[in-house]
C-alpha cells in the first residue's frame, strides 16, 4: 500500500504477532507520520499531503494552544494517532492543551492511554453537545484540529457547526484521513469528501506523501527503524484494546477475503476483529 515490503524472520515473531504486523502495521502509519511530520516536536512541520500540498507554515503545525479532537478513535488508524500523539511525543513541546476522542462505543477507548494532558471520550451522539464544547472551552484553546478517520459526514458537520458557534475565535482545522467504512457509488463518496472539503481550514492527509518527507528527513533506515519501533511499542501497550485475530485462508467463501468483505458491504465488521489471511 505505501510502497514498502516488510521482511519477518519467522523465527523471531510468534504466529500471532505476524499477523497482527500484517494487519495493522500500514494502517499504524496514518496517525504516526501525523504526529511526528505535521504537528512534530522535533522536525519542521510538512503538510499533510506532503510536497503537493501548498504551504505548511510553523503555525499550521502548532498544536501548543490547541485542544486535538480524534473522530472514529475506536478505528484501527484512529488509536494509532491516539497513542502517537499521547506516548509517542517530546512532552511540553507542541502541545496538545488535552485530546477528546468520539467513537459510536467510547467503552471501547478504555482506559484511556498515560500523558502528559488530559484525554477523554465521547459517542458522537454527545460530540456537538453543550457539555463536550464546554470541555473544550475550558482550556481556552485558541484552535481546534479534528483528524477525521471516518466519522459519518453528519456527526462532523454537527459539531464544526457547533464549534463555530459556541467558539467563533477559535479557529477550526479539519484533517481529512479517511471515510466512514460503509459501501456506496462512486459518485456517493465523490459527493462524501466534497462535502468534507467545503471549508477552507480542511486539508487532506496522503500518507505515502509524508512518509516520503520523512525518509528525506531522516533516512530511510531510520524512519523505518524508529517507526517499527514505537509500532512495536504501541502493541506491547495495547493501543489497538482487546482486539480479537480472526484467521481466515484463500479468497473465497466465508472462510477467505471474501467473508469479510461481505460483512463490510452489510456494514456489519466488528471492530475488535482483525482478519488475517
Amino acid at each position: 500500500m505505501y510502497n514498502e515490503y516488510s521482511l519477518i524472520d519467522e523465527t523471531t515473531r510468534s504466529d500471532d504477532s505476524r499477523a497482527l504486523f500484517a494487519n495493522a502495521y500500514s494502517i499504524w502509519n496514518a496517525g504516526y507520520v501525523l504526529n511526528r511530520y505535521c504537528y512534530p516536536t522535533e522536525y519542521k512541520p510538512a503538510h499533510p499531503f506532503g510536497v503537493h500540498g501548498g504551504e505548511w507554515t510553523d503555525s499550521d503545525g502548532d498544536l501548543s494552544a490547541a485542544v486535538l479532537v480524534n473522530l472514529s478513535a475506536s478505528s484501527r488508524t484512529g488509536r494509532s494517532s491516539t497513542w502517537n500523539f499521547t506516548r509517542n511525543r517530546k512532552p511540553g513541546v507542541n502541545g496538545p492543551l488535552a485530546l477528546l476522542c468520539a467513537t459510536s462505543s467510547p467503552k471501547a477507548l478504555e482506559p484511556a492511554p498515560q500523558a502528559p494532558f488530559e484525554v477523554s471520550s465521547v459517542s458522537y451522539d454527545g460530540l456537538a453537545a453543550g457539555e463536550t464544547v464546554a470541555w473544550i472551552e475550558k482550556f481556552k484553546p485558541k484552535r481546534v484540529v479534528v483528524l477525521d478517520h471516518g466519522a459519518p459526514l453528519a456527526t462532523t458537520e454537527r459539531f464544526v457547526e457547533a464549534l463555530s458557534e459556541a467558539l467563533p475565535e477559535t479557529q477550526t482545522t479539519l484533517v481529512m484521513i479517511g471515510v466512514e467504512p460503509k459501501m456506496g457509488t462512486a459518485d456517493e463518496l465523490v459527493s462524501l469528501l466534497g462535502s468534507k472539503r467545503q471549508s477552507r481550514s480542511t486539508v487532506e492527509l496522503n500518507t505515502t506523501f509524508v512518509i516520503d518527507i520523512g525518509i528525506a528527513t531522516e533516512g530511510g533506515q531510520k524512519f523505518f527503524e524508529e517507526n517499527e519501533k514505537a509500532f512495536n511499542r504501541a502493541v506491547e501497550e495495547k493501543y489497538l484494546g482487546d482486539i480479537e485475530l480472526v484467521k481466515g485462508s484463500g479468497v473465497s467463501g466465508s472462510g477467505g477475503v471474501e467473508g469479510a468483505w461481505e460483512n463490510l458491504i452489510q456494514g456489519t465488521l466488528v471492530p475488535n476483529k482483525a482478519w488475517v489471511y
